[in-house]
This record gives C-alpha cells, sequence and structure tokens, in this order.
C-alpha cells in the first residue's frame, strides 16, 4: 500500500517591512502563543507566566494562576548578566 508522507520544509523568518501586516502578524502570533501557554498549563499543571512586549513598547501578560505574584526585574546597565552558567535577557521573570 502506498501511503504519503507529508514532508515539511523548514520555514524561513524575515522582518516584516509593512507596518500593518506586521501589527496583524504580531496579534495573531501573541494570541497563539497565549492559546499554546494555556494549553501546556491544562495538560501538564504546570505555572506559566508569558511575559510579551510590542514593538511599540506596550507589553501584555499572561499567568495561569492569577493569585501568583511575579515581579519583573530589568537590568538598567543595558549588560547582559551571567548567573549560574546561562545568560540572562535584560527582562527576567521571578516568582515569589
Amino acid at each position: 500500500m502506498n501511503e504519503i508522507k507529508k514532508i515539511q520544509k523548514r520555514r524561513s523568518y524575515e522582518y516584516i517591512q509593512l507596518k500593518g501586516r506586521r501589527n496583524v502578524t504580531f496579534s495573531k502570533r501573541k494570541k497563539g502563543l497565549i492559546n499554546k501557554a494555556q494549553a501546556l498549563n491544562v495538560l501538564t499543571g504546570s505555572k506559566i507566566a508569558l511575559l510579551i512586549v510590542s514593538p511599540s513598547g506596550k507589553s501584555f501578560m499572561y499567568k495561569s494562576d492569577p493569585n501568583e505574584k511575579i515581579f519583573i526585574c530589568e537590568n538598567q546597565g543595558g549588560e547582559e548578566e551571567q548567573r549560574g552558567g546561562r545568560e540572562e535577557n535584560e527582562s527576567e521573570i521571578k516568582e515569589n
């Protein structure tokens, strides 16, 4: 019996030049990312904290547990800190 195998091509991503199209893509992908975070929480019971900052600087946050306190610390010096042998982003999420 002949089986048809679907082969996925690797997708190359490029910066979207048109601002309107870029905003639509950001909105759709942000929504998809939040849906994936919700699914991960439901399926595994893990606690999820997601912080998304748009190119315009507007921030969006998703927490799987609304009662969980989350502190966001920004590195004001602009230098990347190293802790425990791995690089930290300029914004890091810490849980209490």
